[in-house]
């Protein structure tokens, strides 16, 4: 009990929370997506656009899910994307290079 409450703390300190919102501003403003959470839906429309792109991510250590029907209704096929405030300014930025590859 006393690991979490210390997990708690931790992750309730503002500077945690600065820095999760700043990635999560970076990526929608390069993305054009909405900086509503730092979980991002990227739409690629066919299933096998998305595992390819889940794919080339994973090969440059990046793990997004490809989401694809029945979850999402034919042709919106997507990547899921998480930030959080443990990735670094790097990280971010070797994302976002990423992202635009594979979203073209």
């Amino acid at each position: 009990v006393a690991g979490a409450r210390a997990a708690l703390r931790a992750a309730e300190a503002p500077e945690h929370r600065q820095r999760l919102w700043g990635h999560v501003a970076r990526v929608a403003e390069a993305m054009s997506l909405p900086a509503t959470s730092p979980i991002f839906s990227i739409e690629l429309g066919s299933a096998q656009r998305a595992l390819d792109a889940s794919r080339a991510l994973l090969e440059a250590g990046i793990h997004a899910t490809a989401i694809r029907p029945p979850t999402v209704p034919e042709g919106t096929s997507r990547l899921r994307v998480t930030v959080s405030s443990a990735h670094t300014a790097e990280e971010v930025a070797h994302l976002l290079e990423q992202l635009c590859r594979v979203r073209g």
